[in-house]
């Protein structure tokens, strides 16, 4: 019965199957709260030396707007798409960057999780194989864990697929 409330929850064993993952809000937010933070600093330091110019306060509150809006879009820009063939890294707001990995590249799956992570359920995901340049890293992924089982089970899904019972692929062991 778990068996196939688990083939149900990942897709039912269907082979059309796609996910679009992005880094948690929660990271967002701190690297909001730290912008924040960083401009009172700056706004302090110009008080503490005596800088009484409006402009200079002025200056201080556009570039954290400027960073602020920055932070937010590259976050809404920068997602990862998981589909039946393929792990896609699309990133860029003015320059669209697209990394494209093969399902059937990717042979080891690992989760690297800290103490802030473990208490608000997000990690990164690493995808490792023997024909990868280097590691993928899925970085600040919410709920990593059901993440990686869907991975494996497009991974298994892809691998039992007629690409590997017409033998046009040798099926790893």
């Amino acid at each position: 019965m778990e068996d196939l409330e688990r083939q149900h929850r990942l897709g039912g064993g269907s082979f059309s199957r796609q996910e679009v993952l992005r880094e948690t809000i929660v990271l967002l937010l701190v690297k909001l709260l730290l912008g924040g933070l960083l401009a009172l600093l700056a706004f302090l330091l110009t008080v503490a030396i005596q800088i009484n110019n409006f402009w200079t306060g002025l200056f201080i509150l556009v570039v954290q707007i400027f960073f602020s809006v920055y932070i937010v879009m590259s976050w809404g820009f920068e997602y990862y798409e998981i589909n039946t063939l393929h792990v896609i890294h699309k990133r860029g707001i003015l320059f669209i960057r697209k990394e494209i990995v093969s399902i059937r590249n990717i042979e080891k799956i690992e989760l690297e999780q800290g103490l802030f992570g473990r208490l608000f359920d997000f990690g990164t995901i690493k995808l490792k194989g023997p024909t990868l340049e280097r590691e993928i890293a899925l970085y600040g992924i919410q709920a990593p864990e059901y993440h990686i089982e869907l991975i494996e089970g497009i991974i298994r899904d892809f691998r039992e697929s007629y690409l590997y019972r017409y033998n046009k692929m040798p099926i790893p062991v």
